[in-house]
């Protein structure tokens, strides 16, 4: 399956613009799978910019987050349709994502910890609820928007991690980063299945959204 790799204002731009049609009443519920061209990192919309690296904010919340590597994904629709409070439509779209990694064979749990990201905080170096991990360390990293009426939610995994690479961009051990990290690769998942179980996913999400 082919995967568009687009820069990184690109990216966010078209999460962020498919999130505000459906909230205004002038689009429909939409899903992305995509790449990023370069090595960057995308911030919470609210966090400091970092420095020594290529950063753009993300429509959502969340922390620091290293792309390049990954598999990105976003969902935009109706809350709902998934639940009565953003927590719900979260944590309804999360237990779709662990079905998926599950039924491929691994022992993936979804993060029952709610931590707090600072301004400086590493997305995969604090827990949230609804994220998933094998073992301690963390798989997908997930946020969330939500509107009056429309919710956007941005996930990554990936395919693989170059640790001493991310160090020297991050400035964190590396050690530190594999005891957080963990990859496809690492954890034997097939990429091409799935990429095709994640398009069936959302596909099937936003066809029922769409159904009178």
């Amino acid at each position: 399956m082919e995967v568009p790799a687009l820069s990184p204002q690109d990216n966010m731009r078209l999460d962020e613009e498919g999130f505000f049609r459906l909230e205004e009443g002038k689009g429909k519920p939409s899903f992305r799978i995509y790449r990023w061209d370069r090595l960057c990192v995308s911030i919470g919309r609210f966090q400091e910019p970092p420095q020594g690296i290529e950063w753009v904010r993300r429509p959502t919340g969340g922390g620091v987050l290293l792309h390049g590597w990954d598999i990105s994904f976003s969902l935009v629709d109706f809350k709902e349709r998934w639940g009565s409070t953003p927590k719900r439509v979260y944590l309804a779209f999360s237990g779709k994502l662990l079905k998926v990694l599950r039924a491929l064979g691994t022992e993936a749990k979804m993060e029952s910890f709610g931590g707090k990201y600072n301004r400086q905080a590493l997305c995969f170096f604090t827990p949230s609820v609804g994220e998933i991990r094998v073992g301690s360390r963390k798989l997908v990293a997930l946020a969330m928007r939500t509107g009056r009426r429309a919710f956007l939610i941005q996930g990554s995994v990936y395919e693989d991690f170059d640790y001493g690479k991310a160090s020297e961009l991050l400035g964190i051990d590396e050690v530190l980063l594999k005891n957080r990290i963990t990859s496809l690769r690492e954890v034997g998942l097939d990429k091409e299945k799935l990429l095709k179980r994640l398009w069936q996913t959302l596909e099937e999400s936003v066809q029922f959204s769409q159904m009178d």
